[in-house]
């Protein structure tokens, strides 16, 4: 709770501490004592069940209005398999950082949740992929917990990764199948084009590339963060990290190039043009 604390915050929650509170940039010390005097009212009203995520969230929205105008930007880094509260767990990756009140998570495959703000960039594109599979006909209702676009807790596990179950909804064996040029998604778009349905796959497409511009944000946002560690270990963490940001977006890029012959006018795709 001191200005300039973000490095050390990352160094700390590198070495394995659960949740850790920092400031990005110069903080004064009126408003330290004003936020930490919310957060710990807002942990006292759990009534000991410990859900740093909520008190963190509640008090940066209480605040929300004078750190904007000073520019302060409080952080939270946590990690949520030391959750006590399952909701919290369910709706969130298993790494991130809450940064001015939005959620960078720690991975590009572990979004699938509500985005809870307009930076929220791993979530946003969690959310147009979900779209992008939906409007290929792959069967996204039946992810859903009902009334919902939330994933049903038998078909995600507490990271966020999809179980058996749930892939086999999907129809395919491995989450990385469904991505690539010859992936479930582009075979997809072939039996839509095939029945006529083109639009439909332009539309998709339309989705894919949001979701691609989020992932291309959030990653930046991530290359950020290695930048800012020092440790050896943490650097090591965090690189493992971006790589595995990077295949996920390549794989969504190639999935892409995969579409373009697709959306083409009948036309121009006789003639080979894209």
């Amino acid at each position: 709770n001191a200005c300039s604390s973000f490095g050390l915050g990352l160094e700390l929650f590198c070495q394995g501490i659960p949740y850790v509170v920092c400031w990005k940039g110069s903080v004064t010390d009126a408003t330290c004592l004003l936020f930490v005097e919310h957060f710990y009212r807002e942990l006292n009203r759990d009534l000991g069940l410990r859900r740093y995520g909520f008190a963190f969230r509640s008090t940066y929205s209480a605040l929300e209005e004078h750190l904007r105008f000073l520019g302060q930007t409080p952080c939270l880094l946590w990690n949520d398999l030391a959750a006590l509260d399952p909701d919290w767990v369910r709706h969130c990756s298993d790494y991130g950082l809450f940064e001015g009140g939005a959620v960078l998570s720690g991975s590009s495959t572990r979004s699938w949740r509500p985005p809870v703000g307009n930076e929220d960039h791993s979530a946003l594109a969690g959310e147009q992929e979900r779209l992008f599979l939906e409007s290929l006909a792959f069967n996204m209702h039946g992810l859903y917990e009902e009334g919902t676009c939330v994933v049903c807790a038998d078909f995600i596990d507490r990271r966020g990764f999809l179980l058996p179950a749930g892939l086999k909804v999907l129809g395919v064996e491995s989450f990385k199948d469904v991505w690539g040029a010859d992936g479930a998604a582009v075979k997809r778009a072939e039996k839509e084009v095939q029945q006529g349905r083109r639009e439909q796959v332009r539309k998709a497409a339309e989705y894919l590339m949001c979701a691609i511009a989020h992932r291309e944000k959030d990653y930046l946002v991530h290359e950020q963060v290695h930048d800012n560690i020092i440790s050896k270990r943490g650097k090591k963490c965090a690189a493992r990290r971006l790589a595995n940001h990077q295949l996920h977006l390549g794989s969504l890029q190639d999935t892409l190039r995969g579409l373009s012959p697709l959306c083409a006018s009948e036309t121009a795709a006789g003639e080979g043009n894209v």
